[in-house]
């Protein structure tokens, strides 16, 4: 992992220019060479496809001190430090339903009576573990609340199953291309999502608020060809019985807001920035009925490097661009979400996500 320091001085100048789009002294439109594979099945070294041990992570990189959200204070809950979630999913698009198994560890900011978390109504709770005892939970609108004490300081492992069919939510703003934000449904029955200033509550129990960062590990299952894309590293991707099985791993912490998931038939096409700290791997996932939308994503390495000199070496150790249903962008931490349209594609759009790996993603708001 990187560790990058970054003064803001240092950038005043680039994030106005971004922030208003990119203006003509921004890169050229050059593409590189790429080569397009879709990694092999079952070429894993991992035969189960299952989780590594959340101890292979620092979960001190993930200690947070969570505030009470002041511009939406229903989402999130300031006693909650969310240190790693581990999620298993598994998409049936048939059904339009979501099955996840999640286990949490958190660190409890405050000692209290109960744990709140936020989970959208849709996804009905099957069970509940704390420190593997069975808990019991009620559910207040979109709050899931754990009746289990908690002191403070001490870290907790909760677990639970649920199933359902998730749904978008209302979006707390009038621009026109973001007028919901969660997990959405095409009429195919793919799926992304989008979920600035919330959202992540749609499609997994979460500390959905910007100062609770925390590692994750995603698992997603869906019948083959399809296949899941989240954030970070793709650690595998395994087929057994016509379904495909991705892995990923976030290893830098990142707000719920800026974690991405998306389901479709999609082909990758791998390439390699050369940033100024070394080589990092960078993917573009492209539904395979919109393959023309490559060409514009091969922009990325230039644009990239333009921003490095104004930024400093990259944050993370890998990037990734997935294409979705959408006419919107989001700079979702390692994997930026960008909807397919020319605008969203654009080159001003590809800098202004790509900005915000630094700014936005690696240095978060409070």
């Amino acid at each position: 992992m990187r560790r990058v320091r970054l003064a803001a001085a240092a950038t005043a100048a680039v994030l106005a220019v971004t922030l208003a789009g990119c203006s003509e002294d921004g890169p050229d439109t050059s593409s590189p060479g790429t080569s397009t594979a879709d990694p092999t099945p079952g070429a894993s070294t991992d035969p189960s496809a299952g989780g590594e041990p959340t101890a292979q992570l620092d979960l001190e990189e993930a200690v947070s001190e969570p505030v009470e959200d002041s511009y939406y204070p229903d989402y999130g809950d300031p006693g909650v430090d969310a240190l790693h979630y581990d999620l298993a999913l598994t998409w049936r698009p048939q059904e339009r339903v979501l099955d996840g198994t999640e286990t949490l560890t958190f660190r409890a900011a405050a000692t209290a009576a109960e744990v709140r978390l936020a989970l959208d109504d849709p996804l009905a709770v099957s069970s509940v573990e704390l420190d593997g005892a069975p808990v019991e939970v009620t559910r207040e609108g979109d709050t899931l609340v754990v009746h289990a004490p908690v002191t403070q300081d001490q870290e907790y492992v909760l677990r639970l199953a649920y199933s359902g069919q998730p749904q978008p939510v209302a979006a707390p703003t009038g621009r026109q291309d973001t007028g919901t934000v969660g997990f959405t449904v095409t009429d195919d029955g793919e799926v992304w999502t989008m979920q600035e200033p919330y959202g992540a509550f749609t499609w997994y129990a979460v500390n959905d608020q910007p100062s609770d960062k925390a590692l994750y590990d995603v698992r997603i299952s869906v019948d083959s060809p399809w296949v899941g894309v989240s954030n970070g590293e793709l650690l595998s991707r395994t087929e057994a019985d016509g379904v495909t099985t991705t892995r990923w791993r976030l290893d830098e912490p990142a707000a719920a807001y800026l974690m991405t998931l998306a389901i479709g038939d999609y082909q990758v096409t791998e390439d390699v920035l050369h940033g100024q700290a070394g080589d990092i791997p960078i993917t573009y996932w492209v539904p395979r009925d919109r393959a023309y939308v490559l060409e514009r994503l091969q922009r990325t390495p230039e644009v990239f490097g333009w921003v490095e000199d104004k930024l400093g070496p990259y944050p993370f150790d890998s990037l990734g661009i997935v294409v979705v249903d959408s006419t919107s962008g989001m700079e979702t931490q390692t994997m930026i979400t960008l909807g397919y349209s020319e605008y969203a594609t654009s080159r001003s759009v590809l800098l202004h996500e790509i900005v915000h790996q630094w700014y936005g993603d690696l240095v978060t708001p409070e």
